[in-house]
């Protein structure tokens, strides 16, 4: 027992390591970036105050119908199907806390967790943890921000992308 709890140890310290290099912080040249988007088009005030307005209850809702069935969920365990049944009930709630989060402008830590299994890319024989990729479950309720987000950019594309520079 004493060898496979080093083992694990050890396994937890090599994807500990690799992840926390991978994902460490890295400086950037502000300038650099400041200079490549000082032409770029920007939205204007009124666009903005649009986009970043309070989510409600029908646009949470019909992100939510847009997340597929048969998926596995996060930590919590509840599905997307689960989702659609209890929203009818809880959603002004939920939106409530939604909102609430974006004026403070941050979540709780527990919102935003994900559980991350390794899987093993095909085809490869070593147990270097490169060879592993992580994937993120995460859970239903945290799935459905960027859902609704993004439901409300394309309102707004036309302001900033020319017509001639998208496709269809």
């Amino acid at each position: 027992m004493k060898g496979r709890v080093d083992k694990i140890d050890e396994m937890l310290e090599v994807a500990s390591s690799f992840y926390q290099e991978f994902y460490q912080e890295k400086s950037i040249y502000v300038l650099s970036w400041t200079l490549l988007f000082e032409d770029l088009p920007k939205l204007s005030d009124e666009d903005r105050t649009l986009l970043d307005r309070d989510i409600n209850v029908k646009e949470c809702f019909d992100a939510l119908r847009t997340m597929p069935d048969g998926k596995t969920p996060g930590d919590d365990g509840i599905s997307a199907e689960v989702w659609w049944i209890i929203f009818r009930l809880i959603g002004k709630h939920y939106v409530r806390i939604i909102n609430v989060a974006k004026e403070k402008g941050r979540f709780q830590p527990e919102f935003l967790r994900a559980l991350l299994p390794f899987l093993k890319k095909k085809d490869t024989c070593d147990s270097l943890m490169k060879n592993f990729r992580a994937l993120s479950l995460m859970n239903i309720d945290y799935k459905t921000l960027p859902k609704f987000l993004s439901a409300r950019l394309p309102k707004f594309l036309g302001n900033i992308i020319h017509g001639d520079q998208t496709c269809f």
